[in-house]
C-alpha cells in the first residue's frame, strides 16, 4: 500500500459523458489520483471532505482509498 499526500484537488462536471463527476487529486503540480462517481451525492460527499478536514490528507492510487488524519472526538473545525 502506498499512500502519497493530498495537497490540491479539482473537481470537474461533465455533460455530455459518464460517468458525468470526477475529482483530481494532486500532490503539489503532480497527479496523484483521479476519482470517477456516477452517484451526485457520494460526489458532494466527497469535496465536502476535501474542502473541511485537513490539512493531512493521503490517497492510496491502489485501493482508492482517501484518508484523513486524525481529529480528537467531540472538537468542532476551528
Amino acid at each position: 500500500m502506498t499512500r502519497e499526500r493530498v495537497t490540491q484537488y479539482s473537481a470537474m462536471l461533465y455533460f455530455r459523458r459518464e460517468p458525468n463527476t470526477r475529482i483530481l487529486l494532486y500532490r503539489d503540480d503532480a497527479q496523484i489520483g483521479e476519482m470517477q462517481f456516477i452517484d451526485p451525492a457520494f460526489f458532494n460527499a466527497t469535496i465536502d471532505l476535501l474542502r473541511n478536514e485537513g490539512p493531512y490528507i493521503e490517497w492510496d492510487n491502489n485501493d482508492k482509498v482517501l484518508y484523513f488524519g486524525v481529529e480528537p472526538v467531540g472538537e468542532g473545525e476551528s
